[in-house]
């Protein structure tokens, strides 16, 4: 894969991005366009960036906290919700509050 080239990871396999072949993360610039949509995160582990992390019951802005999250703690998410906006680490938690560790 040439220097310079964009390419779209797909998941991770053994540490190693999937870009349609393996590339070792320390030899790739990797940006997450977070805010917009989670994509599809379902098997990838999160950690919390917020002090203001709680899981909800339902995928919606502004639902009552459950359970308090606290930042620095990783968790695995098992599915995104249909707009991308939040993930399941649990209970739904907003997308924006978690990023993807690679």
């Amino acid at each position: 894969m040439s220097y310079g080239t964009s390419w779209v990871v797909t998941g991770l396999d053994k540490g190693w991005l999937k870009v349609g072949g393996l590339i070792n993360p320390d030899d790739a610039i990797v940006k997450i366009n977070k805010g917009i949509v989670a994509g599809d995160w379902t098997g990838q582990n999160v950690q919390v960036v917020t002090n203001d992390a709680y899981t909800q019951a339902v995928p919606k802005p502004k639902q009552a906290g459950i359970k308090y999250l606290p930042v620095g703690s990783r968790w695995q998410v098992s599915t995104v919700s249909s707009d991308g906006g939040f993930v399941k680490i649990g209970g739904w938690i907003d997308a924006n509050k978690v990023k993807v560790e690679l």
